[in-house]
Formats: structure tokens, C-alpha cells, sequence
């Protein structure tokens, strides 16, 4: 295989990546959601899987 395609799914993965932490950290931090003790158990998990689904929430979810 040729080298400059065989890094292009490692090049990929990383960018799917930082858009999943960054996504993360901005629905935990910069949402505007009010927090308390009891609501992290479910919100914490929530954002996450959002998180990974990134394309799918700054496509659709984010602008409904």
C-alpha cells in the first residue's frame, strides 16, 4: 500500500476525535444547562453518547 494513503485513516480517526471531546466539553460546560448533584448522573452520560454521534448533533440536533 501506498504510505500517503495508509496514514489517511489515523489522520481521520484523530479529527473524529478532537470534534468528539470538543462537542463533549461544550455540552457540558458551554450549554447553559443547570446542573445540581442529582443531574450529572444523566447528563454526563447523555453527552457523551452525543459526543460520539458529533456529525449527527452539529447537523441536525444542534439547529432544531
Amino acid at each position: 500500500m501506498c504510505p500517503s494513503i495508509a496514514g489517511k485513516g489515523a489522520v481521520i480517526k484523530k479529527i473524529y476525535l478532537a470534534g468528539a471531546v470538543a462537542t463533549f466539553v461544550y455540552l457540558l460546560a458551554f450549554d447553559g444547562f443547570n446542573y445540581s448533584h442529582g443531574n450529572w448522573a444523566t447528563q454526563a452520560p447523555a453527552a457523551f453518547v452525543a459526543s460520539m454521534l458529533w456529525p449527527v448533533y452539529w447537523g441536525v440536533l444542534y439547529w432544531l
